[in-house]
């Protein structure tokens, strides 16, 4: 069983006191050892109305078996239907958002009465926007099924199936993390440093993306501070290794090893450099 479904379900079980002190944590926070300055994110940093959308498929013809086309054009169909619908009551909810705000309310003259109602107005509109994350990820679902079912090894190297389902693994990584859903956040950025991979390698030239090592540190984060609360010993280190291993990777690729902030980095880790 996956090392992380056994903690998970170890959480059920166990209903202890804390044992661990609690007054470091913040101390050894992801977004605290990371430097402030704002890098270029790429598509990880794209809003939906930003993403593009696949068009047409088009493979060589000597690759473009029924069947393999059959599955792209789905698969594609899921992705382009996920992207607009999620765009769309997006952007209907910041309209609905501009409208309330706008609205005078005869208690708005107290100050805490006015708070309240915005507060009011943000939880009802999130609960809107949640359940749209959550249908695009089912579409999203829906469209990684079927280009799993290609099996065509030609296709599998082609720029088309690569693009497509890397998107599809992004825009699902990206819903989930902002649910705070990190075990399936975590799980599919590993699968998604694999897409594209060749023969005899670990990865492909995803791994060689930022953004997604910062996303990864913060979620094996989560799973580090529970650890540490249950005092489970073993597990807090397997997880602040790993945090720390996509940390550092991240510096290294959004900044570079020679870099002030790698240097930081490295530093507020306590590591040392080679």
């Amino acid at each position: 069983m996956n090392r992380l479904i056994q903690f998970y379900i170890l959480l059920l079980i166990f209903s202890v006191q804390v044992i661990f002190s609690q007054e470091n944590l913040k101390k050894d926070n992801v977004e605290l050892i990371l430097p402030e300055d704002k890098i270029i994110q790429g598509t990880w940093g794209q809003e939906a109305d930003e993403i593009k959308l696949f068009s047409e498929i088009k493979i060589l013809d000597e690759l473009s078996e029924e069947n393999t086309k059959k599955w792209l054009e789905k698969s594609r169909d899921n992705f382009n239907t996920a992207i607009t619908e999620f765009k769309d009551t997006a952007q209907k909810i910041n309209k609905k958002k501009e409208k309330m705000f706008a609205e005078v309310d005869a208690l708005d003259i107290y100050q805490w009465r006015k708070d309240a109602r915005k507060e009011n107005i943000e939880r009802k509109l999130n609960t809107e926007l949640i359940k749209a994350r959550k249908k695009s990820i089912v579409n999203l679902i829906k469209g990684m099924q079927s280009i799993d079912k290609i099996e065509n090894p030609e296709v599998l190297q082609t720029p088309i199936y690569t693009d497509l389902k890397a998107s599809l693994y992004r825009e699902y990584i990206k819903h989930q993390f902002n649910l705070k859903n990190y075990y399936q956040a975590s799980e599919m950025i590993e699968e998604y440093f694999k897409v594209g991979r060749k023969e005899g390698d670990i990865y492909g030239e995803f791994e060689k993306e930022a953004m997604p090592h910062k996303l990864l540190a913060i979620c094996y984060e989560s799973v580090e501070k529970v650890a540490k609360k249950y005092n489970k010993k073993a597990l807090y280190m397997e997880y602040n290794e790993l945090k720390n291993k996509h940390i550092i990777r991240y510096a290294e690729l959004a900044y570079g090893k020679d870099s002030n902030q790698y240097n930081r980095v490295i530093k507020k880790l306590g590591m040392k450099l080679n």
